[in-house]
């Protein structure tokens, strides 16, 4: 993942989870957004694009080993 994907999967996921990892009220078009992101770097079942349902611990997994995988690129 380049420096500006990760950026833009550190937005999308900012959006959908608050600082304590619960689901916000977004909406659909927000965890769509995600979960097509995610889909990008995962074959895990993230969740459906048309809905915007998410599995939600998988996102979760998936994020913390995708931003803990480029920051040990960056260190």
């Amino acid at each position: 993942m380049s420096k500006k994907e990760i950026e833009e999967l550190k937005k999308a996921y900012k959006i959908v989870f608050d600082e304590n990892g619960e689901v916000t009220s977004c909406g659909r078009a927000c965890t769509s957004a995600l979960i097509k992101i995610l889909k990008n770097y995962t074959k895990e079942d993230v969740g459906d694009e048309q809905t915007g349902i998410m599995k939600v611990e998988t996102v979760k997994s998936v994020y913390a080993r995708l931003t803990a995988y480029q920051g040990a690129l960056v260190m």
